[in-house]
């Protein structure tokens, strides 16, 4: 792996996306080539953005549905990133510093982002050292290395709050032998969650997509842990069930009220009760 480079001076401003206020993306998303570089403070670093990822959080902060705990606008979106490591704070003499050094300039490290996402699509971002770890990167932006040792920046950006998420439900909720049926699998939660379910005891896994049954799509979620695939746009998943026996578990990535009803009514695909 080619070591990534880092510069010692910094500009006083960078280019970002911005959004001035609440709305729709076309009204309220631009772009400044003029934005001053952030200073890092206690317990937070400066990076180089090499990737960032967005999520439905940035969606919902957009549209205003956060509004009372949202980021101020104007803002820069965007929370989960990998960069290099550019700048840490100086340390004071009167306390350690042992939290400072963490990491060090030239360090390629991935960071989620801590209340609200913001401030990583830009060419600068301050991350918490806490919320952050060390890892090792391809050169290119694109895919993984053969070996496996190596994941691309784009990767790696696309891990924190996705896999974190669905570690979490996987490892609260799934029992042994569960029958777990995934709405929405095919995004960024779904593509961990598919992984982890069998790990934490699911005996059968059952997903919908957007994905015919001989399709790339289909293919990838079967090989990321899925037993079926139900293609949502021409069979109704609220119909299928796990075999002969209702699901025990629904997870559903989609959010919307219809699912609920659909999973709960009587002699539906949800097992109640328990």
């Amino acid at each position: 792996m080619t070591e990534l480079k880092h510069s010692s001076s910094l500009p006083a401003t960078m280019r970002c996306v911005t959004v001035k206020g609440y709305g729709s993306i076309d009204d309220m998303v631009g772009f400044s080539e003029r934005w001053p570089v952030p200073e890092p403070g206690k317990g937070e670093v400066l990076i180089k953005v090499l990737a960032c990822s967005l999520a439905p959080g940035d969606i919902r902060n957009l549209r205003g549905d956060c509004d009372y705990f949202g980021p101020k606008c104007p803002y820069i979106p965007g929370g989960d990133v990998c960069g290099v490591v550019v700048k840490s704070p100086s340390p004071s003499p009167s306390r350690c510093c042992s939290s400072l050094t963490k990491f060090k300039p030239g360090d390629v490290i991935v960071a989620m982002f801590d209340f609200r996402p913001k401030g990583g699509l830009a060419d600068y971002s301050i991350v918490k050292t806490a919320h952050a770890a060390k890892i090792s990167v391809t050169q290119s932006s694109g895919s993984s290395s053969r070996s496996g040792r190596f994941i691309s920046a784009c990767e790696a950006a696309a891990i924190p709050s996705s896999a974190l998420a669905a570690m979490t439900a996987a490892r609260s909720s799934v029992k042994k032998g569960d029958r777990v049926l995934v709405l929405g699998g095919g995004g960024g939660v779904g593509s961990h969650l598919l992984q982890l379910l069998k790990k934490y005891g699911a005996s059968h896994i059952a997903v919908t997509a957007a994905a015919s049954p001989s399709s790339a799509e289909a293919k990838r979620l079967v090989g990321l842990g899925a037993d079926s695939v139900i293609d949502y746009r021409r069979e109704s998943w609220w119909e299928r069930k796990a075999g002969q026996s209702p699901f025990d578990m629904i997870v559903d990535l989609v959010g919307s009220y219809e699912s609920w009803q659909r999973a709960t009514k009587r002699g539906g695909v949800l097992k109640t009760g328990w």
